[in-house]
């Protein structure tokens, strides 16, 4: 069995907004789906891309959990968050750090360090 181990996912609307990627990349779960079809890739472990603008780490969740359920190859993967206990819960299989969008996490106040004691 062959598995990608990291693919991001997200809505074409969301791209459209967000200065970080093209407005023409593909990355909407049916169209990873398909290319790992063709790829020879029976699985994929997906999580979000937050963009500090446009898409929280809560919306990139729900996307990928979402798009998992559609899809039983695409295995999800959270964006570490404030909801980590509730995360495991609903079903995500794994967490992903993503400093890019995620960095104020860190550095805030009353929440600092919050990701490093999930990651260590």
């Amino acid at each position: 069995m062959i598995t990608d181990f990291h693919i991001h996912i997200f809505p074409r609307q969301d791209l459209r907004k967000s200065a970080f990627f093209p407005a023409d990349i593909q990355a909407e779960p049916e169209h990873i789906k398909c290319l790992l079809g063709l790829a020879g890739v029976d699985r994929a472990i997906v999580f979000g891309h937050p963009d500090k603008q446009f898409i929280t780490s809560e919306l990139a969740n729900r996307f990928v959990l979402d798009a998992s359920q559609r899809f039983n190859n695409l295995i999800p993967f959270a964006l570490i968050d404030q909801h980590v206990e509730n995360n495991i819960a609903m079903g995500f299989k794994g967490f992903k750090e993503h400093c890019y969008g995620q960095c104020r996490l860190r550095s805030s106040k009353n929440k600092a360090n919050f990701a490093d004691s999930y990651l260590w």
